[in-house]
């Protein structure tokens, strides 16, 4: 199987487990915030199915970062490939738990003020934007491998012309 092929198929397959793990992903987040005081609530139907769908596009979008690095970077090895991956995968995650960490901080401010027994914030869910903290880390984890590896492959190629 050609490159271009691979490629094609694991974002088919990805953008397919994207769709399908969409409600998986939001109730782990959901879950991680801290919410208590402040009701989550979905205003528009509509929305959820949008919501899956940019899910999906997002997760099927990992192998073209890939490969966007792959070709920028020249990437030599198995170990930087992976380490690309990390990079990918690692920074998304990360930004994904800021902003969890940011709503956190959030709903603390909110429950701290109280407004009366009858009184419930509220919260819609489209506003929380965990997937946009997320595709941003994806998007820094591959321009933190374009960085890392143009760099490191330049001077490697450097060395070589040097002997």
């Amino acid at each position: 199987m050609k490159n271009k092929e691979k490629y094609l198929l694991s974002t088919l397959a990805l953008t397919v487990l994207g769709f399908l793990t969409s409600r998986w992903f939001m109730d782990i987040s959901l879950w991680l915030v801290d919410h208590q005081h402040v009701d989550i609530v979905v205003t528009k139907m509509l929305r959820i199915f949008t919501s899956d769908l940019v899910f999906a596009v997002i997760l099927g979008m990992l192998p073209l970062l890939f490969l966007v690095v792959d070709t920028l970077c020249g990437l030599k090895s198995l170990s930087q490939r992976l380490i690309t991956i990390g990079f990918i995968l690692g920074f998304g995650i990360i930004t994904w738990l800021f902003r969890i960490v940011q709503l956190n901080t959030g709903f603390r401010q909110i429950s701290k003020y109280n407004l009366g027994r009858d009184t419930v914030h509220a919260l819609d869910a489209g506003s929380l934007q965990f997937k946009i903290f997320l595709v941003f880390g994806f998007l820094l984890g591959a321009v933190v491998s374009i960085l890392v590896f143009r760099e490191k492959n330049k001077r490697s190629e450097d060395d070589i012309g040097i002997l």
